[in-house]
């Protein structure tokens, strides 16, 4: 608990050193800090938050039921057995992973690959934005194989391509918006899509 919340800080820390450089942030938040207008930020993320999430959810679902024929079959059964509480679900994988993973993680690779390929002054490129969402969202994807390995008793090719694809495809959704309109319309997308993803449960 201790070693995940320290990992929390640092990104949070790190995101708060990199993320203005490359004009990253949270706009809803820092409109609330200022005293501006709140519904105004929340008008601008809305509606593309809404749509990203439903859209990476109906994704997900889609990409399990043309994956899971070549899934080994005791990650299915684990995954149905050893699914975690909606809460869980909601809370650290809307607001934890997009902390660290977008807020964290690509926000620094984004003013990485700025000041790798730009002159200092320049405005950031749509290359770095890019670059970094596919970087970060395929360190999300991979990050998902430790649990994986815990509900399969192999990790198959089929299964290590399925977790990384998949998690990257929320990943693209949530760095797009994170980068077009702010942290809490890619975690507002991330929710959305898990619960687009527990209603496709109950009907598959």
């Amino acid at each position: 608990m201790l070693q995940s919340s320290l990992l929390v800080l640092a990104m949070v820390l790190l995101g708060d050193w990199t993320g203005p450089k490359v004009k990253l942030g949270t706009p809803v938040i820092d409109a609330l800090l200022a005293g501006d207008s709140v519904a105004t930020r929340l008008k601008a993320m809305l509606l593309p938050a809404i749509v990203g999430g439903i859209l990476g959810g109906v994704l997900l679902v889609a990409f399990f039921a043309f994956s899971a024929p070549s899934l080994p079959a005791g990650f299915l059964e684990n995954g149905r057995e050893f699914s975690p509480p909606i809460y869980t679900r909601l809370l650290y994988g809307g607001i934890t992973e997009e902390v660290l993973i977008r807020y964290g993680l690509m926000s620094f690779f984004t003013w990485v690959i700025y000041r790798l390929s730009q002159k200092p002054g320049a405005e950031t490129g749509a290359h770095c934005y890019l670059l970094a969402i596919l970087l970060s969202s395929i360190l999300f994807g991979v990050g998902h194989l430790p649990v994986a390995s815990l509900l399969s008793v192999e990790l198959t090719p089929a299964l290590i391509t399925y977790i990384i694809i998949g998690n990257s495809i929320l990943g693209v959704i949530a760095g797009l918006l994170y980068w077009r309109r702010g942290l809490e319309a890619a975690i507002l997308a991330h929710m959305l899509a898990h619960l687009v993803m527990i209603a496709g449960e109950w009907f598959m």
